[in-house]
Parts: C-alpha cells; structure tokens; sequence
C-alpha cells in the first residue's frame, strides 16, 4: 500500500486471501488488481488499470500493461519524468510459490 501524493488516497496493489486456495492446487490465491481507499470518506473505488514497466539491467524501461499477481511486495511513491509521478514495487511472492527479484513501476496519476 502506498499514500498518493494528494496526501489522502491510499493505492493498494496485489494481495492475498490465505483462506482461498486456487481449485486445480494447493496454492493460495494471490491477486494482481488495484484498488484505491480515500481516507477523507473512507471510500474505496476500482484502482486503475495497472501500467507497469519493468526496469531490465541496462535501466531501460520495458513497459507492459498488467503484471504478475505478488504479495509482500515493498512499494514506495516516487517522482517520475514521463509520468509525474509512480508507485515503485520490489519483490514480493508470485502465485507459483516463487519470490520475485524484480523491480516495477506503477504509474500513479
């Protein structure tokens, strides 16, 4: 979770529900949507469709629409040049039981 920068909405990325397991495994349902919480009317709405934009080893950004579902993920809120500003996620716990190592960025308009 993550304070946008308006200093009120709150922007949740990913999850899990540890009760819910996937019907073909033993795996817990993790989920990649988003939401945003409004702390001035504790209200939540549908969170944009997320645009993310994997950084690869040479910096350079390889933007893609969606990305893996995680949970535990670290997120901060970071100024951007292209975008003004996005959330910055690093690592976290994929679906398949896997940790991830890589570092995403989530714009947040």
């Amino acid at each position: 979770a993550t304070l946008l920068s308006d200093g009120h909405t709150i922007l949740i990325y990913g999850g899990w529900d540890p009760n819910t397991e996937d019907e073909n495994s033993d795996e817990d349902l993790v989920f990649g949507d988003s939401f945003l919480l409004d702390t001035k009317t504790w209200t939540w709405s549908k969170g944009p469709n997320p645009r993310f934009g994997a950084t690869n080893q040479s910096g350079k950004s390889a933007a893609t629409n969606g990305g893996r579902s995680r949970v535990g993920h670290s997120a901060v809120l970071a100024p951007c040049s292209s975008d003004g500003l996005q959330v910055l996620a690093f690592g976290g716990r994929l679906p398949d039981n896997e940790f991830a190592n890589d570092f995403q960025s989530l714009s947040a308009m």
